[in-house]
């Protein structure tokens, strides 16, 4: 359907025009997800929510802004409450989003880069880490990790009714055998506290992190950003930003200044017409 709505007023400056997009859904063995179509896309972005799982409205609502601003983007469901899904960070197919990533760069023939957040953004590591080492599906061209960590982390999944933490409580006694990630041909990085590769991905990389973010230290930002500025050969720009004062979740007015930074670096590092 057409979307007309304006974006909310603080997110955007008055004289910004956005443009029109349509919703569609994607095949049915990508259950949940939703692609964001501008009429003229540049370039085309995957958004990799975190550990809230599906729906993640918020990250729908970057989809809806990043879409008005000319920027094909796929909000991908990986797990949460959705037949389809796996319920649980338990087993998630990687082999699946990266799938959906392949599919997405084919429907424009566009750069395409990716995004996650949180544990999302641990996925999206993963992913690029792999990629780079594909000859069946290549590299995003270009990778944001919001709140990411350089680890695999505990199988620790949301419950929205939970009373005293957000985590499922039958979750919190976990046995370390579990694994939350999977994928046949994967050879490394799935055990709990196994270190991802990230150094393996050669292109441009944007970095966020909350200074004082207590779900994820800030000082995993730093240990990523010393792999990656060890790369070999010619890897692409490396760029950190570190918000002081915020979390793990973003205050609306660091918000906005993350999504004009992702704006910024999807259109200058991939974009292929402004």
């Amino acid at each position: 359907m057409e979307h007309t709505t304006a974006p909310i007023q603080w997110i955007s400056p008055a004289t910004f025009v956005p443009a029109k997009f349509h919703t569609m859904e994607l095949p049915a063995e990508f259950p949940g997800s939703i692609l964001f179509c501008p009429e003229q896309p540049v370039a085309a972005l995957m958004l990799l929510h975190g550990a809230e799982g599906h729906p993640a409205l918020w990250v729908q609502g970057l989809a809806a802004y990043l879409a008005q601003r000319g920027i094909a983007t796929l909000y991908y469901a990986w797990y949460g409450d959705t037949e389809g899904l796996p319920p649980q960070i338990i087993d998630v197919p990687i082999g699946r989003a990266m799938q959906a990533l392949h599919w997405l760069k084919a429907e424009f023939n566009l750069k395409t880069a990716l995004y996650g957040f949180s544990r999302g953004a641990e996925l999206a590591a993963i992913i690029a880490s792999i990629r780079a080492r594909s000859t069946e599906f290549p590299a995003p061209d270009g990778l944001i990790l919001h709140a990411g960590t350089n680890v695999i982390n505990i199988p620790l999944s949301w419950d929205w009714a939970a009373s005293a933490t957000p985590y499922r409580e039958d979750m919190l006694k976990f046995d370390y055998s579990v694994k939350p990630w999977h994928w046949d041909d994967l050879v490394d990085a799935v055990e709990v506290g196994d270190r991802i590769p990230i150094e393996k991905y050669p292109g441009p990389v944007l970095l966020v992190h909350g200074a004082e973010d207590q779900t994820y230290w800030v000082g995993q930002a730093g240990y990523i950003l010393h792999r990656l500025n060890g790369r070999e050969g010619q890897p692409g720009l490396v760029r950190e930003l570190i918000f002081k004062g915020e979390g793990h979740a973003f205050s609306p007015p660091a918000e906005k200044l993350m999504r004009e930074a992702m704006v910024d670096f999807i259109v200058n590092q991939l974009a292929d017409a402004c």
